[in-house]
């Protein structure tokens, strides 16, 4: 989720945590990564792992990837963790993150959380040889595991929101979001990722 804080920064939170397995849930470390030619970014990951799933460059721009199912995976095209990794040492701004998203073959579908420190916030719905649907926010939005684009309806995402809590949390944040004060700061963001009211 994404929400403006009370001193005019825009604040990103993710629980880092879901439902492929306790391993994913522990041990994670921070990369912090300069290559020449690109921007500077920090990873949030695990060890040895060189891809990005969720991370931050110097100019503000956040992705955060998500999992969703829909179609059928690819043989051929840019593994997402290494999508992320090319659009985060590159972009400057959301709207530069999201015509690299838009322009890259993947292999799996997924989702794509993108924010900037301007209070721009959009999602980028992905999956192999589709186009890449986007929906844009601004300043506040949240995401979870569920396409809401033309992929809604594709058998595997309508299986996703049968069978796992995507959208209890989905409607457990956007109710968190709607409830945050005008005096809204970091300490809101904690408690929202910290909340388990859809449980």
């Amino acid at each position: 989720f994404a929400f403006p804080g009370v001193d005019g920064h825009e604040l990103v939170g993710r629980a880092f945590d879901f439902e492929a397995g306790e391993v994913f849930d522990r041990d994670k470390v921070v990369y912090l990564v300069r290559e020449d030619g690109a921007v500077p970014f920090a990873s949030v990951a695990w060890p040895g792992f060189i891809g990005v799933v969720t991370g931050m460059n110097a100019e503000g721009v956040v992705l955060v990837v998500h999992g969703a199912r829909a179609g059928e995976p690819s043989a051929q095209g840019m593994p997402v963790a290494f999508s992320l990794r090319e659009t985060l040492a590159h972009a400057h701004t959301a709207d530069e993150a999201v015509a690299l998203l838009r322009d890259q073959h993947v292999m799996v579908s997924h989702i794509v959380f993108v924010a900037d420190g301007h209070g721009n916030v959009d999602i980028v719905e992905r999956a192999p040889g589709q186009e890449a649907y986007v929906r844009k926010g601004h300043e506040r939005l949240q995401v979870t595991n569920a396409f809401e684009g033309p992929l809604a309806n594709d058998p595997k995402n309508l299986r996703v929101r049968e069978t796992t809590s995507s959208d209890d949390r989905a409607a457990r944040a956007s109710e968190l979001l709607d409830g945050l004060s005008p005096g809204r700061d970091v300490r809101d963001a904690l408690a929202i990722l910290r909340d388990h009211g859809c449980a």
